[in-house]
């Protein structure tokens, strides 16, 4: 296959990559064997370009060893398009969220730090007590978010759910059917989204 690179803002490029894969997927007829794999690589504005570009081709190199059809962004460890396309859903979600003040940045970057600790749990290595009880650290952040009035509120009611499902706990914080692989890329995009927002930054796509 044929190889492509492009340079671009960082949010049109990761919407950019979700619609040419749609797109090749349909000009193959969903043929398994015809596969389409990517990278992307966030760099800084004065980032030396070729060494970007070395980074980008490590990356999609990993996306075609790691079994091709996938995507390397933000986490080394590729993705399936379809764990884009989620990750991307999500991020959305919250970043409404976090622009409509139902939640902060700072609790936005609190809900990252919960999410890597479980990640650093699941991940058999060891780990400290403190990592041991993120799931009671992330319920004592939930309680403070939504204390007195806002526990009966069906919007927030709503919110917290969708809060616990990004770290695939249910209602009670027990561990659901869901998975939380999208969580930490999500998270990232949003808060990234928010800040350039908040900030004055250039206007951002709206997805389809």
């Amino acid at each position: 296959g044929d190889d492509l690179r492009r340079i671009g803002p960082w949010l049109q490029t990761l919407l950019l990559a979700q619609t040419l894969q749609q797109k090749f997927s349909e000009w193959s007829g969903g043929n398994p064997s015809v596969t389409l794999s990517a990278a992307i690589e966030f760099m800084k504005v004065n980032h030396p370009l070729n060494r970007a570009a070395r980074m980008a081709e490590q990356r999609l190199e990993e996306a075609k060893n790691g079994g091709r059809n996938a995507i390397s962004v933000l986490d080394r460890k590729p993705k399936t398009w379809r764990a884009l396309t989620e990750e991307l859903a999500a991020a959305d979600r919250l970043t409404r969220h976090l622009r409509s003040g139902d939640i902060s940045q700072a609790f936005g970057y609190r809900l990252l730090e919960i999410v890597r600790t479980k990640e650093r749990v699941e991940s058999g290595g060891r780990v400290d007590l403190r990592d041991a009880s993120w799931r009671a650290h992330w319920g004592y952040l939930l309680a403070r978010q939504f204390d007195g009035k806002k526990k009966n509120d069906p919007a927030a009611q709503e919110l917290r759910n969708f809060l616990n499902s990004l770290l695939a706990l249910d209602t009670e914080l027990r561990p659901s059917s869901g998975s939380s692989a999208i969580a930490a890329g999500a998270i990232q995009i949003a808060l990234y989204r928010n800040r350039k927002f908040s900030t004055g930054g250039d206007q951002e796509p709206t997805p389809d």
